[in-house]
């Protein structure tokens, strides 16, 4: 039975992969381009729309990828994701938007390596 698991998810993972890129290249373009200018104008609404998208960006590139490596890759940069978010609704600093965008440079560059 676990062959059989294997082959189901590789064929979803065929089958939705285009669509899976495009939805993550519009997510990243939101978060680029929406996101981090209204965050940097101080909109709290925005700090969250930025964890979500960077969650969003996580599972589509885990979704993607059969790699035990890249899975190690994407639980980093899920804890970063984390810890960017706890760190900015205590007390925000420009760290905590270097950490969210290692965090996404992170994840998409697993993704490219492996």
């Amino acid at each position: 039975m676990s062959t059989q698991n294997i082959t189901a998810n590789g064929s979803l993972r065929e089958r939705y992969s285009d669509p899976v890129i495009s939805i993550l290249t519009v997510v990243l373009i939101l978060m680029l381009f929406v996101f981090a200018p209204l965050q940097a104008l101080g909109i709290a609404a925005f700090q969250v729309l930025d964890f979500l998208s960077a969650l969003v960006l996580i599972g589509g590139v885990f979704f993607l990828s059969a790699s035990h490596i890249v899975a190690a890759a994407l639980l980093t940069a899920l804890a970063m994701a984390v810890w960017t978010a706890i760190a900015r609704l205590t007390a925000p600093s420009n760290f905590d938007v270097y950490l969210m965008a290692w965090c996404v440079v992170y994840a998409l560059e697993s993704r490219l390596h492996w």
